[in-house]
């Protein structure tokens, strides 16, 4: 990976991660989506589902993920409210009416999931030192990433720039050059005519009549 790709991945263990179904966490009959999660300290992280490929070849995981669930004081249970019957409801006071639900697809990965989901509910100070710790390196990393963004964009449009004006300076010297060239051809040409002038003056001289040379003697 390179180093600009590593600005954009955070590095550290995690409790769980792997494929959920994920249903709209404000649409109950909305359309099941595929997503990768990741269990860390406190917070449940998905992201699209390629990204699972990233973490499994590197143990990294993408800073900017679709989004963030909290799980401190969460309620986590097997909910069979659903058209799968591997479901997982995720409920807090703070969500409102509306529970996160995802699903998996056998019982063995649902008992785990639930069991790591649950472990994760259970904030202790030190975790939440951690997950504020977490926050702030994102937080950090996002600001550093914007900042070489804008470099980035500013050297690039400052190059961008300077490219434009050597190419209207070279059009410039291209113009000049056959403005001066054409002039050459021009007066090449005309000394050319000039010196066919003068050679035809010449002959007409050479071939005046003998009475002519014998008049002008």
């Amino acid at each position: 990976m390179s180093g600009k790709d590593d600005d954009l991945f955070f590095v550290t263990n995690v409790q769980k991660a792997g494929i959920l179904f994920k249903r709209p966490f404000l649409h109950v009959s909305g359309k099941w989506q595929r997503r990768f999660f990741v269990l860390k300290d406190g917070f449940m992280l998905y992201y699209a589902e390629k990204e699972a490929k990233t973490f499994a070849e590197t143990g990294n995981f993408n800073i900017h993920p679709k989004g963030v669930i909290p799980l401190g004081g969460c309620l986590v249970n097997h909910t069979t409210e659903t058209d799968k019957p591997y479901a997982i409801s995720i409920n807090h006071p703070d969500f409102g009416e509306s529970n996160v639900i995802v699903a998996t697809d056998t019982e063995e990965s649902l008992k785990d999931w639930i069991d790591k989901i649950k472990e994760c509910t259970r904030i202790t100070y030190k975790n939440a030192q951690v997950g504020e710790t977490m926050i702030k390196c994102l937080k950090a990393k996002s600001e550093v990433i914007e900042e070489q963004r804008k470099e980035n964009q500013e050297k690039l449009e400052a190059e961008t720039l300077a490219l434009q004006e050597e190419r209207e300076l070279r059009e410039q010297i291209e113009e000049q050059l056959r403005q001066l060239q054409a002039e050459k051809e021009a007066k090449e040409q005309e000394a050319m005519q000039l010196k066919e002038r003068e050679a035809e003056q010449r002959q007409s001289v050479g071939r005046r009549p003998y009475w002519l040379w014998c008049t002008c003697r």
